[in-house]
């Protein structure tokens, strides 16, 4: 669709097993499982935390599914749909009845349920409801994060980071490169500010960022209440 680069950021397909394997850095207990698309959809999040442009909201979404194949399947047809954003995490699987409909009618119906999911994750309306049968059954979970359980997420490594967007002027800056300050501004002063304003001097459009350093080699971890503060 033109103009899809303005919200996604990148796509990954990870097929084959061993893939699959690469990008969680273990094998997992089932290839096709709610866990495995959480783990992916942390992931996912944390890829689009990096990329994405300064002060841009991040999404991450996962999809893994167990569909007919060319071989006789024994367990059940079925797809499990992740999406991860700052403050919210939520898993939906759905479990199809064997043979009530073709390969390519369940890759539609899932394909369905994962542009709802993307949409109700970024708060847009939707306005198709995906149909299941009387036999077949979707269910759902949903977990929501406190700015405390973010920063406890943050410094046990789940999440790379947290941001807390500023503006300057009152008009927030839609620069793609960020001009980073990092440290651990305990407490913020007036040589920090100063840096941070002689490094934005020297190039001409740049999202300045202080870089708080949660865990610091030369200093002792700062709480959450530091942080905050």
């Amino acid at each position: 669709v033109p103009g899809a680069s303005n919200t996604i950021l990148e796509a990954v397909i990870p097929y084959c097993r061993m893939s699959l394997i690469q990008l969680l850095g273990k094998i997992p207990a089932q290839f096709s499982s709610e866990q495995t698309a959480e783990e992916m959809a942390i992931l996912a999040y944390n890829r689009a935390l990096k990329i994405c442009r300064p002060g841009c909201p991040a999404l991450g979404v996962r999809f893994t599914g167990s569909l007919p194949t060319s071989r006789p399947k024994h367990g059940d047809h079925r797809f499990h749909l992740s999406t991860r954003t700052s403050d919210r995490l939520w898993v939906s699987t759905v479990t199809l009845s064997k043979g009530l409909q073709t390969r390519e009618e369940e890759e539609i119906l899932s394909s369905q349920f994962l542009l709802k999911a993307i949409a109700n994750a970024s708060k847009v309306p939707v306005e198709f409801t995906p149909q299941l049968d009387a036999s077949e059954v979707s269910t759902e979970t949903e977990r929501l994060f406190s700015e405390d359980e973010e920063l406890e997420q943050l410094l046990n490594g789940e999440i790379c980071f947290k941001v807390y967007p500023f503006s300057i002027g009152g008009q927030t800056s839609n620069a793609e490169r960020k001009i980073i300050l990092p440290g651990s501004f305990n407490p913020l002063h007036e040589g920090h500010i100063q840096l941070l304003e002689v490094a934005s001097s020297l190039l001409e459009n740049g999202y300045p960022c202080f870089e708080i350093s949660a865990i610091n080699a030369d200093k002792p971890p700062l709480t959450r209440s530091q942080i905050k503060e």
